[in-house]
């Protein structure tokens, strides 16, 4: 019977498999491709109301029942760049083109998705 005060949890060799493997994971983070979007949706109170390109430069003006909010696309990516909201939190927020990144004015219920061109599984 072996005695569980002696024995090792752990071995070297274990040590070494557990380092590699968060190695591998790090490595992954930094040097694999980010999948960049290429429309964005915005959405108004749950309903979409248009599909902007992330290829072309421009603002919108979104209107709700509460307020306004103007959503810009500059250099490929989509950012609130206006909102007469108190908290201003989806200004704030900053330009993204990243797949499935979501700006939200949660007062106005304005909602900006990116996603590729695609539906499902890509989209």
């Amino acid at each position: 019977m072996t005695d569980w005060k002696t024995k090792k949890l752990f071995t070297v060799a274990d040590g070494l498999f557990l380092l590699f493997i968060a190695l591998l994971a790090l490595a992954a983070v930094f040097f694999l491709p980010k999948t960049g979007g290429e429309v964005a949706d915005v959405y108004v109170g749950g309903e979409l109301v248009c599909t902007l390109s992330l290829e072309k430069d421009g603002e919108y003006v979104v209107p709700t029942r509460t307020g306004q909010n103007v959503v810009a696309v500059k250099d490929g990516k989509v950012y609130m760049k206006y909102a007469d909201c108190p908290d201003k939190s989806c200004v704030h927020a900053g330009k993204t083109s990243l797949k499935g990144s979501v700006i939200a004015c949660l007062p106005h219920g304005v909602k900006i998705v990116v996603r590729g061109t695609r539906e499902g599984v890509d989209g």
